[in-house]
Order: structure tokens, then sequence, then C-alpha cells
């Protein structure tokens, strides 16, 4: 047995009906039995309380029974050595009625398991600070309110039918039951239950139903997997990729334009603060550097001068610009060649870039001399680009991989959600059975949701990763109502602490 905390708001929501069951109460069960209950019902309250361990022992292994009540009386005992103002200390034990979260989780209070001697799998995962042989005489009875029962009841529809019990299959494709408990005879009711329970059990494709659920929750599981190592690799990519230092690489560049234009001052600066150098390499290059700073300026000043000759003027030149060529030859270019230049009165296009050439071919061996041992920048840029192509490839085929597994998966998930909302292996049909035999009275018919419409529902709004949310609330939401959702509502085995569902799925 489980209860169920409820948190109040605007737009009260019905997350156990939509969300994950498994997520929930930690793996599949075959049904669900919700207990809907409020302060004024007193006969069903008492009966509900009176028989919840006898409940707890035939729910068994396969079906999970939810207490959703307005209040719950559990036991509980004192914190030690933990102090808090606004905790219910001082309170006399006919008083104590509190919020179950505090009593869960801030208070003063510890909870109790319903049934600490009830070895099931609810209560295998017990906190290692358990002590089932605690005196019991340290409980006291609380009142824990949880504001429930009603506007849970009013998003199932079943407003009126309060008091009641729900009953629910894992994929509610015949529908959902509702007993009523005030117009039930209580005295037979357990054995209705009983019997229901037994014949569901005992049903020849139960085992059946039972396997594909868990093969289900646990192909879910691995999607899930697979969509959070997606995620992870498309990170890594991002992080590995980010470590490939463009900026520095194209700084490094520019440093090498700066010392062919004589920009000394900014050469400096740029191999002084470069991540990419040995600081005594850089040292050495600026030194060179700043020997032939005036040579390198006065060689990027003389190919500038001659470039907007060759490319701006047009040809043939008229005589007052073969005057100022000729003196740009023999006063400037001259003097940067071991072979002068001498002037000429039949200058042509062809023979300045000639002489252009020579001059940049002077340059580049100077800025190379002064470069030295430093790292080439576009070598770099070229290992950087099969880097980064490398690594791109990798991720592609990480992400090809994880995708097709994923893709296997939920068609292995589709197939078995299929397979189960298709099984006519059904608690609402095993207790309508019940009640027929027991009692001679037709059960409430309640409606249905067709496999194919799950499924439908279920896959129009995914891709390639469908999870337990999408199948499960395909599966319930024609039968528990469309306004039903699930960010409001958290859940928890009794000594658990509350687990709030996922959101944004």
């Amino acid at each position: 047995m489980f209860t169920v905390e409820y948190v109040l708001s605007s737009d009260p929501l019905v997350g156990l009906i939509q969300d994950s069951p498994w997520d929930i109460f930690g793996r599949p069960y075959a049904a669900y039995l919700l207990f809907l209950f409020g302060e004024a019902d007193a006969e069903a309250s008492d009966w509900i309380r009176n028989n919840l361990r006898a409940l707890d022992s035939v729910t068994g292994r396969d079906v999970a029974g939810v207490v959703f009540a307005k209040s719950v009386t559990i036991k509980a005992r004192k914190k030690r050595g933990r102090g808090n103002a606004n905790g219910p200390r001082g309170m006399t034990h006919d008083q104590q009625t509190i919020g179950l979260k505090d009593v869960i989780t801030k208070g003063d209070w510890d909870a109790e398991p319903m049934f600490p001697d009830y070895l099931s799998d609810t209560w295998e995962d017990r906190g290692p600070g358990y002590n089932g042989n605690r005196n019991p005489n340290e409980l006291v009875d609380i009142v824990a309110t949880t504001y429930a029962s009603d506007e849970v009841a009013q998003r199932f529809g079943v407003f009126e039918d309060v008091p009641c019990i729900v009953l629910v299959d894992a994929f509610a494709s015949t529908g959902f039951e509702v007993i009523r408990l005030d117009d039930t005879d209580l005295s037979r009711l357990f054995k209705t239950l009983r019997t229901a329970i037994g014949k569901f059990t005992r049903l020849e494709g139960f085992a059946a139903k039972k396997d594909r659920l868990e093969r289900l929750a646990r192909a879910l599981a691995e999607i899930a997997a697979l969509n959070a190592n997606a995620l992870r690799l498309k990170a890594t990519f991002d992080t590995e990729l980010g470590r490939i230092d463009h900026a520095s690489v194209a700084a490094l560049a520019t440093a090498q334009t700066w010392l062919r234009e004589g920009s000394i001052r900014r050469f400096t600066n740029t191999l002084r603060s470069s991540p990419l150098l040995d600081p005594r390499d850089a040292e050495n290059a600026i030194s060179r550097a700043a020997d032939a700073a005036t040579t390198l300026s006065k060689l990027s000043k003389t190919i500038g001068s001659l470039t907007w000759y060759a490319a701006i003027r047009s040809w043939p030149l008229p005589g007052e610009d073969i005057g100022r060529l000729n003196a740009i030859m023999e006063t400037h270019a001259s003097a940067l060649m071991s072979v002068a230049i001498a002037g000429r009165d039949d200058w042509s296009k062809a023979d300045l870039c000639f002489e252009l050439d020579r001059l940049v071919k002077v340059q580049g061996r100077m800025v190379e001399a002064v470069w030295g041992n430093l790292p080439d920048p576009a070598e770099l840029a070229r290992h950087q680009v099969d880097q980064a192509t490398t690594l791109e490839a990798r991720h592609a085929k990480a992400a090809q991989d994880n995708q097709a597994q994923m893709a296997a998966l939920r068609a292995t998930a589709t197939g078995l959600a299929k397979d189960i909302s298709a099984s006519d292996v059904s608690i609402v049909q095993a207790y309508r059975d019940a009640k027929r035999h027991l009692f001679q009275k037709p059960a409430t018919a309640s409606p249905g949701v067709s496999a194919e419409a799950i499924l439908a529902a279920a896959l129009q709004n995914t891709t390639i990763n469908v999870t337990m949310r999408d199948i499960y609330m395909a599966a319930n939401v024609a039968a528990m109502g469309p306004n039903s959702r699930a960010d409001n509502v958290s859940f928890h085995g009794d000594s658990e602490a509350p687990v709030s569902p996922r959101r944004g799925r």
C-alpha cells in the first residue's frame, strides 16, 4: 500500500493516472486500486483504515493499492535531536493534525511504514536508519491531511461516487471501475476484492501480460538512458570542439601580417599573449623583429606604393607618373634589393609586376627569418580543420548508432504496448465477473480505449524517444478525463520521502 501526497493548486492535477506508474512506485504493477474518501466519510474511512493490512496483503506484489484521501491517520514518532519552531511540539495526541508533507519531509515527526513487518517489495528499500524493533509505544497517531479526494474525484468524473475505490488496469483499455463505498456492503467488499484479484492473477494470460509490462518498463528505461546518452554525446562533442582554439591560431596569422607590414608593436603584443607559443621562442622572434623593423617597414610601404600604380592607375602611365615611379624605384626599392633598379621611360604594367614580385619575395624571406621556429599558422589551421572533421565524423557515427538503438527499442516498446492494451486480462473485468458471481448484480460499464487509439495518441507527438508517460497517458486519459495532468502530485511509499513526478517530457 502507498500513500499519495497531493499538493493543492488552482489547477489541480492527477499525476497518478497520466504519468508512468513505475516512475512513481518503482516498478510496474498489473493494476491499481485508488482509495478516494474524505473526512466526513467516517464509515468508509474506518473500513479502509481497519483493513489496510489485509488490503496490502491481498493486493500482493502484482496490484498497487493507493490511499488518496483528504486525511489519513498514520503512525509517527518525534525525531530526536532536531528542533522546529513550526512543528507540532507540545501538542496533545488528540490535537495532532499536520500536513502529510510536513510529517514526511521537514517536520519534527518521522512517519513509519503502514506495515513494517510485512515483507513486500514496498519496504525492501527501507533506509538504513529504519529499526523495526523500536518500541511501538513510542508511536502516536497523527492525522495527516492531503486535501485530495474531492479534487481528484472531480478530475476522474467520480465526484458524486466518493467515498469510493477506483480500479484501473496497467493500461485502461477496458476503462475503469468505480466501487461506491456508501452503498456497498463493506462486510462483503473485501471478499469481492479478494475474489477479483484472485481471478485476475489466475487468468491464463496474466503471466504473459505481467512479463510484457516488465519488458516494456525495461525497454523504456533503455530508451531514456539512450536519450540521456545522446545529450551526453552532444555535450562531449561541443566540449571537444570548443577546445580547438581557432582564435589563437587566427591571432598568430594576424601577427604574421603585422610583421609583414612592419607593425612590430602589435606583432610583439600578440606573440607575448599567445597560449600556443613557448615564451622563450616568442621573445627570440620579437628580438629578431626589432632588428628588422626598419627594413620591413620600408618594404611594406614601397610594395604598397608600387601596388597602387599597378592596380589603380591607367596604363600606359603618363609622363608625370613615370617620373614618380622612377623615383620610388631608384630611391626606395633599389635600397632594398641586392641589385639596383634603374629608372626607365617605357615602364609597362608587366615590368612593374615583375619588380613587385621580386620585392614581395624579399619581404617573404625576411618575415620567414624573423618568424624562425614559431609554428606556422596555416599548418595549425589545416590541423584544426582535420581535427574538427574527425570529431564531427565520430560524433555523427555515435549519434547514428544511438539513434538506431532507440528506434529499435521504440519499435519494441510500441509492439509491447499494443499487446498489453489489446490483452483481455483485466482487473476491471475480473471485478465485474466477481461482483456478478457473488451478488448476481450487473457491474457498471465505463469507457474504454482501443489499442489503436492508444498507440496513435502515444506516437503522435514523439519521434525517436517514447516514454512510459506517452504510452500510459494515452492509455488512460480517455478513461480518466481529458483535463488530467501530472504536475502537482507527488507520490511516496509510506517509509520514503516524496518524489515529485518529472515534468515537461
